[in-house]
């Protein structure tokens, strides 16, 4: 009878040990993806920020292009929608609707939104501003689709 009562106690135990192990497991997992989307959301509203400036600073296309670099060509285009491709001096994304240069090699800072025929140069702010500003409407549209928000 002793025996028995072991016996089953040790199962019990066993169980217990094991259920705990599965609820640290998906806790473990579901911090990591809150986490990885926490991460995603800061480099994205880094993006947006960096994109809403007023005028061309000296700095701002190498730090956009570093941010693509960093956020990736895939999730640019699964949240985006906007097809990355390096070139000699920088990227441009593209989609139908936009086409963006972005320009930050060697003596080289260069920032572009253009719109079909319609181009925002961020060296001449004043001229096109109603591209930059529906490109940043589609920029915080794409995002939050994707649930991601932005600051």
């Amino acid at each position: 009878m002793i025996f028995q009562i072991d016996f089953i106690g040790s199962i019990i135990g066993s169980g217990i040990a094991t259920g705990f192990s599965i609820i640290t497991w998906v806790c473990i997992e579901q911090l990591k993806k809150y986490l990885e989307k926490r991460k995603e959301t800061k480099r994205f509203d880094k993006l947006y920020q960096a994109f809403s400036i007023n005028k061309l600073e000296s700095y701002i296309a190498l730090e956009i292009g570093s941010l693509i670099n960093e956020i990736g060509e895939t999730d640019i285009l699964k949240v985006l929608r906007l097809t990355v491709e390096l070139t000699n001096s920088g990227f441009f994304l593209t989609n139908e609707r936009y086409t963006i240069n972005i320009a930050y090699k060697f003596n080289i800072n260069n920032l572009m939104i253009q719109e079909g025929q319609e181009r925002y140069d961020y060296a001449k702010p004043e001229i096109n501003l109603p591209v930059k500003e529906g490109f940043l409407s589609f920029f915080r549209q794409q995002c939050s689709s994707k649930k991601i928000k932005l600051n």
